[in-house]
């Protein structure tokens, strides 16, 4: 094979990527051009395929042009565009927390450490919420347990906060409920808060339930017209996803690569699936991902918002 033909096959993953189409089933092709990543995975298999006919200067010069590519969207992905000055910030802390984690000294001295205005928890075991709850309530004597006796519903979230929650509500797929809708009462403000941690899209199955659960919330933000709305929540959907379009052309947000969290992972290779969306009312100042609770597959993120 020609040298030139050799690099335009290498350099096609990028190129195929970019001008992909809208995709939203079936569920693993949707999965799998949800993120940039992939891109790198295309890259490997060519590799072995054409391992016969490479030389390293073009092996070299086509992974360098894929990395760039990945690193400027994935920076571009998750870059602000704020013009305003931030006043009356809340601060947001999100983690997806280890469900089977049985030690969370960590997390509770991470945030006893610094006050937040709003903690969101995903996969969050019955003994951990006890105990998060019983350590933390000094500091956050407001909580939404993520259990509704009334309807029989346990899921694995934990909300905390400074300022009281009223109007809980579960939205129920089948026997389960992955979106949890509120009123969250910041100082003077009244905020429809809605956190969710759909199931990971791993068969056609879960795939179908975490799409239900976005379904409902899109129909929920519908009917709040001038109210303050904030989400937050693990999505399982990539920033990258075109599903993430169906339900946040009214609604602002910021991106920041949270998964996975593995050891010498380059930071700008990870995923953002964690999320903070808000509408017109609010403006994100800034997000930041932190590497401090290394237990989980996801990173912990801050959000910081201004009213």
């Amino acid at each position: 094979m020609e040298r030139k033909s050799l690099f335009l096959i290498l350099a096609s993953p990028s190129f195929i990527w970019l001008v992909r189409p809208d995709v939203y089933s079936p569920w693993y092709l949707e999965n799998l051009l949800a993120s940039p990543l992939v891109i790198l995975i295309a890259y490997i298999i060519l590799l072995v395929l054409l391992v016969n006919y490479l030389k390293t200067k073009i092996v070299i010069y086509t992974f360098m042009l894929h990395l760039s590519i990945i690193g400027t969207l994935i920076t571009i992905d998750s870059s602000l565009h704020s013009s305003k000055q931030c006043n009356n910030r809340i601060s947001v802390f999100q983690f997806n927390n280890r469900y089977n984690e049985n030690d969370n000294r960590k997390l509770v001295s991470l945030l006893m450490g610094t006050n937040y205005d709003l903690v969101v928890l995903q996969e969050i075991s019955p003994l951990a919420r006890k105990e998060l709850i019983n350590q933390l309530s000094p500091i956050y004597p407001y909580f939404v347990t993520g259990i509704s006796l009334a309807e029989h519903i346990a899921t694995d979230q934990l909300i905390l906060s400074q300022h009281p929650f009223t109007k809980e509500k579960y939205f129920k797929h089948q026997n389960n409920s992955h979106l949890i809708q509120m009123q969250w009462h910041y100082t003077n403000e009244t905020i429809h808060l809605f956190t969710l941690h759909p199931p990971s899209p791993r068969t056609k199955e879960l795939w179908k339930k975490r799409n239900n659960t976005l379904y409902q919330l899109a129909s929920q933000i519908k009917l709040l017209k001038s109210e303050s709305i904030l989400i937050v929540g693990d999505f399982n959907l990539s920033s990258f996803s075109a599903r993430i379009k169906l339900f946040t052309t009214t609604l602002n947000g910021s991106f920041k690569g949270s998964w996975p969290n593995i050891q010498n992972i380059l930071p700008f290779l990870t995923v953002a699936i964690d999320h903070v969306f808000i509408n017109s009312n609010m403006m994100i100042c800034s997000r930041e991902r932190i590497d401090v609770v290394n237990y989980s597959d996801h990173y912990p993120i801050i959000t910081h918002i201004s009213l």
